[in-house]
């Protein structure tokens, strides 16, 4: 019995192994821009399918539409309009990936608002947590007001990442960290000098278009 549930392990470890190598070449073929969905939900009628083919875990040659599904409006004022997580946690570790956020607040209706390093005051908020980034030290009951990042510090309907943070894997990140996300595109820029930025997508929202990409795009989608 102890030989054979080694064995069995020793298969699983070796397929998790083969297929993480796999992904990593197609990565480094593709490394522009991926795109990943998280289901394929939507079958009960009227509402919307998600456009996610017909495997999981595959690298598709198809691009989401950034105007439709997309969850990071133009023109907001602060990352609270649109941003939600489940707890305080996940609203410090969205901060942490997203560029020029250093301070956060998360709300008890489960707002996320990100903010700058400065600019900023500090008040009395039931239900409110606040902190910075890379702390384990946590205001509870308060919020920071004013200070937030606002939409024209980034591309139209998508986020930029701290260039430490540059990965397609930190992208699909704050689609697992943000409630509602089912699929995200990151776009890389190709460029040590500046980093790539991250689309957030719900098909349940929208019904989301998928374009193929041209025979010598680099860029990449992924079916997850």
């Amino acid at each position: 019995m102890t030989c054979l549930i080694g064995e069995i392990y020793a298969m699983v470890h070796k397929f998790s192994s083969a297929l993480e190598l796999h992904l990593k070449m197609l990565v480094k073929l593709f490394p522009l821009v991926t795109t990943f969905a998280f289901s394929q939900s939507g079958d009960e009628e009227g509402v919307p399918k998600c456009p996610a083919g017909g495997y999981r875990n595959c690298l598709l040659s198809v691009i989401y539409n950034p105007n439709q599904g997309n969850l990071i409006p133009d023109g907001y004022n602060e990352t609270g309009d649109w941003l939600s997580t489940t707890d305080s946690a996940n609203c410090q570790q969205f901060c942490e990936i997203t560029h020029s956020c250093k301070a956060f607040t998360h709300k008890q209706d489960l707002e996320c608002n990100l903010k700058y390093e400065f600019g900023y005051t500090t008040t009395q908020c039931q239900g409110c947590t606040s902190g910075v980034v890379q702390s384990s030290c946590i205001q509870n009951g308060v919020q920071y007001q004013n200070g937030n990042i606002p939409s024209n510090k980034f591309p139209d309907s998508a986020l930029k990442l701290k260039k430490n943070y540059d990965s397609w894997q930190n992208c699909q990140k704050l689609c697992i960290l943000m409630i509602g996300c089912s699929h995200f595109t990151y776009s890389g820029t190709g460029s040590v000098d500046s980093s790539g930025t991250c689309e957030l997508f719900n098909c349940q929202t929208q019904p989301l278009n998928v374009s193929i990409l041209e025979k010598n795009d680099t860029r990449i989608s992924q079916n997850f």
